[in-house]
């Protein structure tokens, strides 16, 4: 195998792991772990106060296991 004049793996390494952190900023992060949503992820929309809220399956799960009610104070 003929590798090309200048070719170094470090450096070729570096390239694709600055522009795999770049593609995975732009994706939606879940707004409560804050893992990022990839294609084919499933994830929900919830209104917070008057805001959407991104949240993965996962988390989804958690909060229908773990129900409760908070009463507002004021």
């Amino acid at each position: 195998m003929n590798l090309p004049n200048g070719y170094d793996p470090a450096v070729q390494e570096e390239r694709r792991q600055r522009d795999w952190d770049r593609w995975i900023q732009q994706l939606p992060t879940c707004g409560c772990c804050g893992m990022p949503l990839r294609g084919g992820d499933v994830y929900f929309v919830l209104m917070v106060r008057d805001e959407n809220l991104i949240v993965c399956d996962s988390c989804r799960e958690q909060m229908e296991e773990n129900v409760c009610c908070v009463e507002e104070m004021g």
